[in-house]
């Protein structure tokens, strides 16, 4: 029984690792044209089945555009390519929500 017990575990490890690193990184086929910023967040939000939030107080996107994002992309990855010509940047609020903020300067 001891022995049945032990084999369990470690099947039940191995499954739980090779599925943390599977789910890791996972990307997706994105393709976001050139377009107003707050439009571009919109369709990634629709694209990647996630949610986009930012208050209008703390962030305008008023006269940002996105550049075309297309590819097999991370949602990370996918993010920073369509705010890097911004003075934003994203932080995570939980597994399917970012919040958009400003980009904190560096010295």
């Amino acid at each position: 029984m001891r022995k049945t017990t032990v084999s369990a575990v470690l099947a039940a490890l191995v499954a739980v690792s090779s599925a943390s690193l599977a789910d890791e990184v996972p990307s997706l086929r994105i393709a976001i044209e050139r377009q107003p910023l707050a439009a571009a967040l919109n369709e990634l939000a629709r694209q990647a089945r996630i949610q986009i939030l930012r208050r209008d107080e703390d962030v305008s996107l008023e006269g940002l555009m996105s550049p075309n994002v297309a590819g097999e992309l991370s949602v990370e990855e996918a993010l920073q390519r369509v705010l890097s010509q911004t003075d934003l940047t994203y932080e995570r609020v939980n597994e399917r929500t970012v919040r958009i903020v400003r980009a904190v300067a560096k010295y």
